[in-house]
């Protein structure tokens, strides 16, 4: 518990409505863990946002229709999470000390730099120049510390990996059922793909393989869950697919203890990645993965049971790790399975960034650790 709890304000340009991101997730369970705690006193500032995020952030969120009144307010810490927040964060800050009130220290967390087109060209541009000017900025890998390291090297950083909430029990009877809704039957191999149908995130790497697979394994069945810009994309592959009556494209769920629970394996053939959130959700629950070579999923992934690693863009070696996995136990299945144990929780999570505010709110009576110290 703090001496004096802070109020936080968390800025965040959440995913429209239909798609949802690892940043909004972020956001959402860390308030929440915070809030819980005791260790600040969180809400959540979305501009742009979407009535389901809304939802989602519950008591916690702040509509942006009352932003002039949040202006004014108590504010001790800004935390921004993200391209626009950075701006809006900075803005935020500067519009209070115009108006004659305490300027906030300011930290920002970078949940990944990518630049598959001309608008994240821009906004990354833009985002160095707000970065430089945070208070602390914090990392989610060792590759993002050292990104940072090379855009704001006076700045100081510090290195907070990702965490999930602990999963909630699934019943046989609901794993049955996401099983079937996902087009698999009870001896069947259902393989997932789960996240934003963007361009560095490959979906379509995944449906390659999942061609190859397919091929070679008549019991293997494929899902792909999530939403995004490639929706209307992976659609058009999917139909053209000579696996087309085995992948299921499902959308967003919001039952995703459900979806973990009935995977049998997960793929993650992403180009660009730091700790992804889906990533720590399978290894809490023992879920055979195989990932790309990216960010730190290879040292998630050390040491654990029942996966494997390909390089980034490959999809032969992608496609013969699944099928390794699969012929090495045929009898390949989730419910049997022991779920590992981690310590990437929300609640440590939350801690570790309470340690970085610390750092800059010395009366909260916590200690910092920083990644370049």
């Amino acid at each position: 518990m703090t001496d004096i709890l802070t109020r936080v304000v968390h800025v965040i340009r959440p995913e429209p409505d239909g798609s949802i991101g690892g940043a909004d997730l972020h956001v959402l369970e860390l308030a929440a863990a915070q809030s819980q705690l005791g260790l600040c006193r969180p809400v959540v500032l979305a501009p742009g946002h979407g009535t389901d995020f809304a939802h989602r952030a519950g008591a916690l969120y702040v509509p942006i229709g009352t932003a002039r009144q949040l202006v004014k307010s108590e504010i001790t810490l800004i935390h921004a999470h993200g391209y626009e927040a950075d701006i809006i964060a900075l803005l935020l800050a500067g519009t209070r000390h115009l108006l004659g009130r305490t300027r906030p220290p300011i930290v920002m967390t970078s949940h990944g730099i990518i630049e598959p087109d001309l608008r994240h060209r821009v906004l990354n541009m833009i985002d160095r120049a707000c970065l430089r000017r945070a208070t602390a900025l914090i990392a989610v890998s060792t590759q993002g510390t050292q990104q940072l390291r090379q855009i704001a090297p006076h700045n100081p950083i510090y290195l907070v990996r990702n965490g999930v909430r602990a999963p909630n029990p699934v019943s046989p009877t609901a794993t049955r059922r996401v099983r079937e809704q996902l087009g698999a039957g009870e001896h069947d191999h259902l393989v997932g793909y789960v996240g934003r149908l963007s361009h560095e995130k490959r979906p379509d790497l995944f449906l390659d393989v999942a061609a190859q697979v397919a091929a070679k394994h008549s019991m293997a069945r494929f899902a792909l869950i999530g939403d995004g810009v490639l929706v209307d994309e992976v659609r058009s592959t999917i139909e053209r697919s000579a696996a087309a009556t085995r992948i299921v494209l499902a959308g967003l769920r919001h039952d995703m203890d459900a979806v973990f629970a009935a995977l049998d394996l997960l793929i993650i053939p992403s180009d660009a990645e730091n700790t992804p959130r889906v990533l720590h959700e399978a290894l809490s629950r023992g879920v055979p993965t195989v990932v790309t070579a990216v960010g730190d999923m290879p040292l998630m992934v050390c040491g654990a049971a029942n996966t494997a690693i390909s390089p980034p863009g490959d999809t032969n070696a992608l496609a013969a790790a699944v099928v390794e996995l699969l012929t090495a136990n045929p009898a390949l299945n989730r419910r049997t399975i022991e779920t590992s144990r981690s310590d990437a929780t929300a609640d440590n999570m939350s801690r570790a960034v309470q340690h970085v505010y610390s750092t800059l709110l010395p009366r909260t009576g916590a200690h910092g650790r920083r990644a370049d110290s």
